[in-house]
């Protein structure tokens, strides 16, 4: 028992830390990218060139949304149209926010812009929040974590106006910024911050047109005359997930590392286990078993051994990740995320530890059966 424990934790440590770096980068990536699927729902984004995700582009005249509206292809449900995005940063009690103003959404985006997390009826919150002058605000999960408002609450924003109150209504998911992020109905914006740019324009595309088609159509008019680009909803949910992939790149050094540490502790432990049980494999072929039952025996408790560490890695590190993600995790990155197990890490793990039990009981396993019962019960 000592032999097998000792053997389960050298692998254990190595496989756990596989398990937990899935399941710390699953989490993340799934929240985000969640949120961008569901944010990024328009079929096209146009905004002037540079680094969309990141809000990085010059600002837009409100009035060019007339011209986007008249290009062929355009969905105009209810007198909508294009509907616009106005992001600044935003100073409050010390700490770098950001706003979101938008105007009201397209019919066919009216559940996908902004994703009400808390509050009443999420419905019944949007509906008051565009149909309203009022200086309703609606909140980020993190400006919650951070600064522990809650729906009902007020927050006084410095504003080109002077000083304002607004109510708390309803909380979002949002990862724009690490800090916390404002929505706001455009109009009550313009009203206090006294703008009137747009940082981007969500456009939607009539059932007998194609993204695709407006895109040539705008580069052809509006890209030419004022600078404008048009980004496909597939390709920015492309590039935010390519952004995300990236950011983990450098884990998966460290996990093969984990592999690698994992695979050589075993095998040492395994080696010197042998060694130790020459004896009782000598007197277990004194009695009757062969080389091949001998060898089968121990590569079928090094396998069994991998599977028993790999199965303890993924328990231990589901318990210790789940409290870790919904809670220092989530404070140290500044936005709250969803814990999420990444199932194809979990089978690779359980395979993983089966692969190393094999591998690091192969060469054991060859040398004990090479010895001579003799040998054996001379040692």
């Amino acid at each position: 028992a000592k032999r097998t424990s000792s053997n389960l934790m050298t692998l254990l440590v190595g496989l756990m830390l596989v398990m937990v770096l899935s399941i710390l980068n699953g989490s993340i990536k799934f929240s985000v990218t969640s949120w961008f699927e569901k944010t990024l729902a328009a079929d096209l984004i146009v905004s002037s060139n540079g680094k969309l995700l990141s809000f990085q582009v010059q600002p837009l005249d409100e009035k060019i949304k007339a011209k986007i509206d008249a290009l062929p292809g355009v969905d105009i449900q209810e007198k909508t149209g294009a509907t616009a995005l106005r992001y600044i940063k935003q100073n409050y009690e010390g700490r770098t926010l950001a706003i979101k103003a938008f105007d009201r959404p397209h019919p066919r985006l009216e559940n996908a812009l902004i994703e009400v997390k808390s509050g009443d009826d999420p419905k019944k919150i949007l509906t008051l929040f565009f149909n309203s002058l009022e200086p309703f605000i609606l909140v980020s999960e993190n400006f919650v974590m951070h600064f522990k408002k809650h729906v009902g609450d007020s927050i006084q924003l410095q504003t080109p106006s002077g000083p304002q109150q607004f109510k708390i209504i309803g909380i979002v998911t949002e990862f724009s910024n690490p800090e916390g992020v404002f929505y706001l109905n455009r109009e009550v914006y313009k009203r206090y911050w006294k703008d009137q740019l747009v940082t981007g324009f969500f456009v939607m595309s009539r059932p007998d047109s194609t993204p695709e088609s407006i895109r040539a159509s705008l580069d052809q008019t509006l890209g030419k005359e004022l600078g404008l680009m048009a980004t496909l909803n597939h390709e920015l949910n492309g590039d935010a997930r390519k952004i995300v992939d990236d950011s983990f790149t450098y884990t998966k050094a460290i996990e093969w590392s984990a592999l690698l540490v994992g695979l050589f502790g075993l095998f040492n432990t395994l080696f010197v286990s042998v060694l130790d049980r020459k004896r009782e494999f000598g007197i277990l072929r004194a009695v009757g078993m062969n080389r091949s039952m001998l060898l089968l025996m121990i590569l079928s408790e090094s396998v069994l051994q991998g599977l028993l560490g790999g199965c303890a890695a993924i328990s231990i590190a589901v318990l210790v990740c789940y409290f870790w993600v919904i809670g220092t995790l989530s404070s140290l990155m500044g936005w709250v995320l969803q814990f999420s197990i990444p199932w194809q890490a979990v089978f690779q793990t359980l395979f993983a530890g089966l692969l190393i039990g094999l591998l690091a009981g192969l060469l054991p396993a060859f040398k004990a059966v090479k010895t001579t019962i003799r040998e054996s019960l001379e040692n």
